[in-house]
């Protein structure tokens, strides 16, 4: 993200980004553009702190990790997410086929358009009442939801896009590791390896 920011946004200098990777970079949270994982969310003095900063435009990429409602991660960012004026989310994959996965998602970029989880359910998600209770994983009024999605979401397929994309790259990246992190990946090694030769053993039986 640091270095596409500093491609497409040259007007952001390097010392205007801010990547957050422990506690002890809080101070760097006033910083013009700040970059931080789903993980340091989850320490409540980091949230505390970035609800503090009266960002004007917050990303999320990878969003459909916001799809559960009772998700540890969806409670942290939606909050933070309705804080914003302006806030975009990315993904590939926003729902992996039902309704009720879009919700969240959708009542953080635009609070109340879609109604309350109860009206949304009832009209979307098929929702109805089943022996284990509320059962949301069906779909119903699909045309109507596709047309008030298009006032939200910008969909591209990969064959829309393909020749804007660049061309793949491998790259060989050294991680450098301690002696007691070497030893457990040759342990762990050594597992696979009776693994695989306990399988092919099967497969020769």
């Amino acid at each position: 993200w640091a270095d596409e920011l500093e491609r497409w946004l040259p007007s952001v200098l390097p010392t205007d980004i801010a990547v957050i990777r422990s506690g002890q970079d809080i101070a760097n949270l006033q910083r013009q553009v700040v970059l931080i994982t789903y993980g340091m969310l989850q320490q409540k003095v980091m949230r505390e702190q970035i609800s503090r900063q009266g960002y004007k435009v917050m990303i999320v990429d990878e969003c459909h990790y916001m799809k559960s409602r009772k998700a540890a991660r969806t409670q942290t960012l939606v909050p933070l997410l309705k804080m914003a004026r302006r806030k975009i989310l990315l993904s590939g994959t926003p729902a992996l086929g039902r309704p009720e996965e879009l919700y969240t998602q959708l009542d953080a970029l635009r609070p109340g358009m879609f109604g309350s989880w109860t009206k949304y359910s009832e009209r979307y998600c098929n929702a109805h009442r089943a022996h284990f209770g509320w059962d949301t994983k069906g779909a119903s009024n699909l045309e109507e939801l596709h047309e008030r999605l298009k006032t939200v979401m910008i969909r591209r397929l990969k064959a829309d896009v393909l020749d804007q994309l660049p061309s793949k790259r491998r790259q060989r990246v050294h991680i450098e590791i301690d002696d007691r992190q070497a030893k457990d990946m040759q342990n762990k090694f050594a597992e696979m390896q009776r693994l695989d030769a306990g399988n092919a053993e099967d497969h020769i039986k």
